[in-house]
């Protein structure tokens, strides 16, 4: 039983330390999918004036009859907080994915 508890206990440890690294100290790029509720086009300027490159995709939503655009944003993970902050305070009920990037080619990130 102690040694049962003891490995669990050392594996938790292990993945809470390994997890925090990862997040505050390995500089990685992470894509940024948006889908907002309403028109993207002030969003889109505030993000571009703030220095981030934005791409948009017209999207239309089936279920509800409405054409939709969605953001698509490359940022280096670090800005993560500050990205979704300035998402949320423009619309709050936006749908964001955010997802590790491997590779970005003919581009660049801010």
């Amino acid at each position: 039983m102690v040694i049962a508890v003891s490995y669990a206990g050392g594996y938790a440890t292990g993945t809470f330390i390994g997890s925090f690294l990862s997040n505050h100290l390995i500089k990685g790029v992470v894509g940024v999918q948006v889908v907002v509720n309403k028109s993207a086009k002030k969003l889109i300027n505030i993000l571009r004036d703030k220095g981030y490159g934005v791409s948009v995709i017209n999207l239309k939503d089936d279920y509800e009859g409405k054409n939709k655009d969605m953001l698509y944003i490359q940022i280096n993970n670090n800005k993560l907080k500050e990205l979704t902050s300035i998402i949320k305070k423009y619309d709050y009920n936006a749908f964001i994915v955010v997802n590790e990037t491997k590779l970005v080619q003919n581009g660049f990130v801010k």
